[in-house]
């Protein structure tokens, strides 16, 4: 044997043994998923089964009883039991649980779903699981009495629950990870109960001090081959609601994004570097959860440059219940954040995010969750996109610099201010410019619009050139109908647009950004990102280039005079003040539709505004299955609660159209010049923040008129956006007395509603010489009489409600 040949041997078996390292490293640093594993494989531990007699134990407002039956909880891993199984199948079996909704919205929903305001069932069967000590705490309780354990039993249990077990940690799998590696898990641990009941069948109760509403209780449903999680009741738990307890903040802020992006050829799909800077808002986590859509994978990530674990586990039964398709994963931090400290994460992803729509057009599918985000909190965005040189990009924020590299353009955005998420959009387009109200506009339109709104060929029958004998037929001829051209309204647009930027900028301030780019999206929605707008392409149609079915009216307004606008608002609404939670999201799409009205009252007359009104009272009124009213579904801050398998079409007519009324209601109310200048003022408070709807009611409470009658206006929110109704109003009157000492009496009939509906209503009386008072009148059971001193006899008492009021005429 030679030298050389020894070395080369001792460099091979080296290089072995390096690998052999780093792979062993790498194998290493995986806790999260480590722990993951041993929770699937632990199963019920049948040394730690009992007979368990009045055993009791509560969560803040959920209260158990195990009356009878037996208890088996699951192996520990890592020292702690994370799961217990009870059943009551032997003689006089029995369990119980109790829940008492502490608000009126929140008994309604539980009725609507269970049968009762309050929740008091008995089950057989129930699966627990826990990270907040829960098994110890049972333990140390059925222990105290000195207890028999039963292994036999226990074995039988663990062999027909085991795979229970399984399916339910496959719900909450990400979720028991995140609070293994917190060390605060005692105060922010997840419980759930899965019980199977004895005439509800089986329900979900979970106990989360992480969320605002602590206390949740529902179903899955499937339902037209549809899955949904209908909530019952959700509400903030008794400590909470007492304030014994705090609102527990999540873990981390964060507080700068940068994204580098490619979009390859030939499919668009999307290559990404995203870094985020992270900082703690409290002492004990190590996990850090971040959302992401599904169409995108996190390839790797780094922690301040070294390597950390991501990791994707089963959330079923939680992703349902968040009401969102987007995938939670953990990423790992090597040490402990602690309150004030920063973190650098660097994530690798890639994913198809951009999509073919046929004719040059292109469809951005992930627009809020093409790259990892959590909380959509107000942060400093920039972004480089490398896409290809044949096509346009826009993107949320001001271009910096752009550049060609060979067939790629390399464009980089910044914004100006803190924002909380931010789109791009791309596409063969033709452009306009502006500037309105100091803000730089930019109105892009696709050069063709997609292949579903091309027309189809019409055949046309060409009678002969002259008379022939016989009957022979004429030329049967394919002619291309015309496509339509997204390119004829863009002049159109862009006045439209920043005529609307201009009304909002006078009366809200300016807007986050100082540039605003209008781009195309196949389909019939909108969406407001800061600075970038994506409207349908039916927005850019004439109206008789829209399809036939879209060409009513009401879809004309729609698409040619409010989509725009309404987008364009959600600049204030949304993207400069937002809402703390899905109780709340109602106000920013009723803030951002009200906008678009007025918009549209300023350019057609009250008269336009009154007509979309009417059109969103016919929708609230229109019957659905049990021939009840979309209306009577559930109140607005059911918010997106009212998406379930009873309702699945509820959430948007409620959130959109009755919410724009209520908005009309406290215009009635405030009078034009306050309600106005109200929205200014929220913005300018509450701007880079968020806006509870309590904290809106206290808002509008300060512009009422003087010496009004529901001077805080919790009348109002309670009959409007706490509880569900509309009224049915007849208003009758007589005139008695002289001058100066004239009375207005008479009654105001309601019905259709529940006996303690109330609402106030305005009269509106007209005076000689064309003067007009307005006299408010609340309502109360079925008929409230008034009675009002006039100083002259009344030339008209307009007792049409129709343009003031949420009421249907009594016939």
């Amino acid at each position: 044997m030679n030298v050389v040949e020894v070395t080369v041997s001792a460099r091979s078996c080296l290089l072995i043994l390096l690998a052999l390292l780093c792979t062993h490293a790498a194998l290493a640093v995986s806790p999260a998923s480590e722990y993951a594993d041993s929770l699937r494989q632990a199963g019920l531990d049948s040394d730690a089964c009992y007979r368990v007699r009045d055993l009791a134990f509560q969560k803040e407002d959920l209260r158990f009883y195990l009356t009878e039956g037996h208890l088996i909880f699951s192996k520990p891993v890592a020292g702690r039991r994370f799961a217990a199984m009870f059943t009551a199948d032997i003689p006089g079996g029995d369990a119980e649980v109790l829940l008492f909704p502490p608000a009126r919205s929140e008994r309604l929903s539980l009725a609507r779903f269970a049968k009762s305001p309050n929740l008091n069932e008995h089950f057989g069967a129930a699966l627990f699981l826990f990270s907040d000590g829960t098994g110890e705490e049972l333990l140390q309780q059925i222990e105290s009495a000195e207890p028999k354990r039963l292994p036999e039993i226990g074995t039988a249990m663990a062999s027909t629950f085991n795979e229970t077990l399984r399916n339910l940690l496959n719900s909450y799998q990400t979720r028991l990870v995140q609070d293994h590696f917190s060390s605060r898990s005692a105060e922010t641990g997840l419980f759930y109960a899965g019980i199977n009941t004895r005439s509800l069948g089986n329900i979900d109760l979970v106990y989360d001090p992480r969320q605002r509403d602590q206390i949740t209780v529902g179903q899955v449903v499937f339902r037209d081959e549809r899955q949904f999680f209908d909530t019952w009741t959700s509400f903030p738990a008794r400590s909470f609601r007492t304030g014994s307890r705090k609102t527990i903040p999540s873990s981390a802020k964060i507080e700068r994004v940068r994204i580098d992006a490619s979009l390859d050829s030939p499919d668009l799909r999307m290559k990404a570097v995203t870094t985020i800077e992270i900082s703690g808002r409290a002492d004990g986590d190590t996990a850090i959860p971040f959302e992401l859509s599904r169409r995108v994978k996190i390839l790797s990530a780094k922690v301040d440059g070294e390597p950390a674990e991501v990791f994707y586990g089963a959330s079923l039964r939680s992703t349902l219940m968040r009401g969102s398709d987007n995938e939670v994963f953990l990423v790992v931090l090597p040490k402990t954040l602690r309150s004030g400290e920063t973190r650098r994460i660097e994530f690798t992803h890639e994913g198809s995010v951009v999509s073919e729509a046929g004719n040059g057009v292109y469809f951005v599918g992930a627009r809020m969750n093409w790259y990892p985000n959590r909380d959509a909190e107000f942060s400093t965005y920039e972004m480089t996109f490398r896409h290809p040189r044949n096509l346009s990009l826009v993107a949320t924020g001001e271009l910096i610099s752009e550049k060609t590299e060979g067939d790629f353009r390399v464009a980089t955005y910044k914004a100006s201010n803190p924002i909380r998420f931010a789109g791009f959009n791309l596409g063969q387009y033709q452009r306009t410019k502006a500037v309105r109200a100091g803000v730089s506009l930019e109105v892009c339109a696709n050069r063709s619009v997609e292949s579903g709104l091309i027309p189809r060929r019409d055949l046309v029958i060409q009678p002969p050139a002259m008379p022939r004998s016989g009957r022979r037929p004429g030329l049967l001829i394919d002619l291309p109908a015309p496509a339509p051209s997204p390119v004829n309204r863009l002049d159109q647009m862009t006045s439209d647009i920043g005529g609307a930027l201009e009304f909002m900028a006078t009366h809200f301030g300016p807007p986050p950004l100082k540039t605003l780019s209008v781009s195309p999206i196949p389909g019939m929605f909108g969406q407001g990102f800061p600075g970038l707008l994506y409207l349908s392409t039916l927005a850019y149609l004439n109206p008789d280039e829209r399809p036939m079915p879209l060409q009513t009216d009401a879809q004309r307004t729609f698409f040619s005079e409010l989509l725009h606008a309404h987008e364009t608002a959600h600049q204030w609404w949304g993207n400069l003040v937002t809402s703390p939670g899905y109780q709340d999201d109602w106000l920013m799409e009723a803030m951002a539709n009200y906008s678009a009205l007025l918009v549209l009252e300023r350019k057609k007359g009250r008269r336009a505004l009154d007509t979309v009104l009417e059109e969103y009272r016919v929708s609230l009124l229109r019957k659905v299955d049990g021939g009840q009213t979309i209306e009577s579904t559930g109140p607005l801050i059911w918010g997106t609660r009212l998406q379930s398998s009873q309702s699945p079409g509820a959430w948007r007519p409620i959130i959109y159209e009755k919410g724009t009324w209520v908005l009309h209601m406290l215009r009635e109310r405030l009078g034009d010049t306050a309600f106005l200048k109200l929205l200014g003022e929220i913005v300018k408070a509450r701007q880079y923040s968020s806006l509870s709807t309590e904290e809106f009611r206290g808002f509008a409470a300060r512009y009422l008129p003087a010496k009004s009658d529901d001077s805080t206006l919790e009348s109002f929110f309670d009959t409007w956006v706490y509880n569900t109704g509309i009224p049915a109003i007849k208003v009758e009157w007589t005139v008695t007395g002289r001058a100066p000492a004239i009375k207005l009496k008479g009654s105001v009939t309601q019905s259709d509603v529940s006996d303690d509906f109330t609402a106030s209503v305005p009269l509106d009386i007209q005076l000689p010489g064309r003067k007009t008072l307005r006299r408010w009148i609340a309502t109360s059971g079925e008929s409230t009489s008034f009675s009002i001193d006039l100083p002259a006899a009344p030339v008209k008492v307009n007792t049409d409600l129709s343009s003031t009021t949420l009421v249907r005429r009594r016939t």
